[in-house]
């Protein structure tokens, strides 16, 4: 049994029937923007799943965490992880270069992508994701912090949006998630799926 074989078995049949692939119509979506090495990263071109995460390089908490969990769920996935892409996407542009990104990454994954971008462009594709982020001014030498949701998106080799995982989601709901897409059920059509805002107001 391969070690990500083991890892699912361990998960509760209650985790594994709740867990339902979608189609996000109006979330989600194609973008470019400018990877850890200078390089143009394009989602739509990968030729992988890709999980993508949207923080930021001086974020205390959330962001070290959730990158120290993906870094254990691409360990789990032994050599499936080849066909698995993790992505920063950061929310502070003003700071965030894209060697302080090369830097910070190297520290978990040196294989995981940090992107960057103009603020403009940043803010649109947030807009695309619903990812909600706002500049907090902070009475310190660091001037401010940037309060972010920290949802992770789980996206086809063909860059559609499948399913978003909640912040603190457990290693295994993602085992499953990525399982599923690499067995290719996250391919063709699929139901519709809610929008953060559509389940707050059970629309």
């Amino acid at each position: 049994m391969t070690l990500l074989a083991l890892c699912l078995s361990l998960a509760s049949p209650l985790q594994a029937e709740l867990l339902h692939l979608r189609d996000y119509e109006d979330v989600g979506g194609d973008f470019t923007l400018t990877d850890q090495y200078g390089k143009p990263w394009t989602l739509s071109k990968q030729g992988k799943v890709v999980m993508i995460f949207f923080g930021y390089l001086n974020c205390p908490d959330i962001c070290p965490m959730t990158i120290m969990e993906m870094v254990d769920v691409k360990n789990m996935l032994g050599a499936a992880a080849d066909q698995v892409q993790f992505v920063l996407v950061s929310l502070d542009p003003e700071r965030d270069s894209a060697e302080n990104m090369k830097d910070y990454l190297v520290n978990f994954d040196p294989d995981f992508v940090g992107l960057i971008g103009p603020d403009h462009e940043i803010a649109k594709i947030a807009k695309m994701y619903n990812v909600l982020y706002k500049k907090r001014i902070l009475r310190s030498a660091m001037g401010y912090s940037v309060d972010h949701s920290g949802a992770v998106y789980m996206v086809s080799k063909e860059g559609k949006l499948r399913f978003i995982f909640p912040s603190k989601s457990p290693k295994n709901r993602f085992l499953q998630g990525i399982q599923m897409m690499l067995d290719g059920k996250g391919d063709g059509p699929l139901p519709k799926g809610k929008t953060w805002f559509q389940k707050m107001f059970n629309m």
